[in-house]
This record gives C-alpha cells, structure tokens and sequence, in this order.
C-alpha cells in the first residue's frame, strides 16, 4: 500500500464544478480588466515603498530585484527576487513587507537559483 491510497481522487464532477469555477473567475477578471480604471495611489505607494526597501535588503547579495506593473492585468504587479543562497538579513522587515502583498511564491529553480514573487492585487480600481 503505497501513501497515495490515503489520498481521496477527485471524481469526474468535482473537476468538473472545479473547471467551472476556474472558468468563471476567469471571466471575471477579464471582464474588470476591460473596464476603464484608474490607478489606486495607496496600493501603488505600499509596492513602490516595498520594492524600495526590498532592493535595499537585497543590495551587494548577488540577487536580482525586478518589477513589472499592470502584469498579467492592469490591476496586479509584481515583485521577483531572483538568487542563489538568499539570506533576508531582517526576517521580521521582510514578514512585514510580504504581508503587505496580496500573494507570496517561493521556490527553487532547476538553474539553482530560489526566487520569491511577491505579487500585488488591486493596483487599479475600476470606475463606474
């Protein structure tokens, strides 16, 4: 008996109900994506400040600190830090700093390097 068997397997309906749901959030953010939108200055600032006290934490490691704002949508961006051995220095700045995003990846990469993505929701507000 191998640790698998422990695991439920999904049936045909609940991938199905799951496919649905993934469709329709889809949908929605392309919809809000469409709308015309203005950029939301406070979430923009708290990336801003963020990504500057980020490449600061970061400086003289090696590590590469990028950004890209209105990614994949208008209304997100992103922060990437990109290393090899990335040492945060101050971890309870860099908690503070990730919970102000609205998401946190980190994962190895087959290079050798780590990256952490720490992305932000909301930079613009759609108006009506």
């Amino acid at each position: 008996m191998s640790d698998f068997d422990e695991f439920e397997i999904l049936s045909s309906e609940d991938l199905e109900e799951f496919d649905s749901f993934i469709s329709e959030l889809v949908n929605e953010i392309e919809e809000e994506d469409e709308q015309t939108s203005v950029i939301d200055f406070s979430m923009y600032k708290t990336m801003q400040v963020s990504l500057a006290k980020i490449k600061s934490m970061f400086k003289g490691t090696g590590a590469s600190v990028s950004y890209k704002l209105h990614e994949p949508y208008r209304s997100v961006g992103y922060i990437s830090i990109v290393g090899k051995n990335l040492s945060i220095e101050n971890p309870k700045v860099f908690a503070a700093i990730s919970g102000l995003a609205s998401n946190v990846e980190i994962y190895p990469k087959t290079n050798g390097t780590v990256q952490i993505n720490l992305t932000y929701h909301g930079l613009t507000k759609p108006i009506d």
